[in-house]
């Protein structure tokens, strides 16, 4: 994957969508949410070719190679569903230190970005990803680890403790989220 800046360039993008989310939102978001994002680059998950809508009804690739400004400007263009679940779950609101810690099954790993930003709001040994599919699990565990992230990520199920350091892979007693 070639090398595409993270700041200030990335900076400034996340910035805008965060700024556009909380629009859609009509509120500022949570300091811990905007951490996320700002500590989880979103460009560092997706692949070297993406599509987007043409406003014609169909798609064009857009290449990392051959168009990395505009690459990199539509890798911050679209997230306000993911900052929407987010704060939908509950996982942006402050835990106190007579909680229990937060932990979270996400089903569905993907490229692994959710997993990422979960791992902000709840700490990496508190998140848990599993997709059913083994080469996206890979994927998203490469993906994580580029980024400094490691949760557990599997593509069992149930997940198993040769996959995963937790027992059956599951999220235990105490707060407990699932997001897909």
């Amino acid at each position: 994957m070639p090398a595409t800046p993270d700041a200030p360039a990335t900076g400034a993008l996340v910035d805008g969508l965060l700024g556009q989310v909380a629009e859609q939102l009509g509120r500022p978001l949570p300091a811990c949410l905007r951490e996320a994002f700002q500590r989880v680059p979103r460009h560092r998950f997706l692949p070297d070719r993406i599509w987007l809508r043409d406003g014609s009804g169909g798609y064009r690739p857009v290449d990392r190679a051959g168009e990395p400004d505009g690459w990199l400007a539509a890798a911050y263009a679209d997230q306000p569903l993911m900052a929407r679940m987010l704060l939908l779950a509950g996982l942006t609101k402050a835990h106190g230190h007579d909680q229990p810690a937060l932990r979270v099954l996400e089903l569905g790993a993907g490229t692994g970005l959710n997993a990422g930003l979960l791992c902000i709001l709840a700490g990496d040994e508190q998140v848990t990803t599993v997709d059913l599919d083994p080469d996206l699990a890979v994927g998203a565990q490469e993906n994580l680890k580029r980024v400094g992230r490691a949760p557990p990520t599997t593509s069992s199920w149930p997940p198993s403790l040769s996959t995963t350091s937790r027992p059956n892979g599951c999220p235990g007693s105490g707060r407990q989220a699932a997001a897909s």
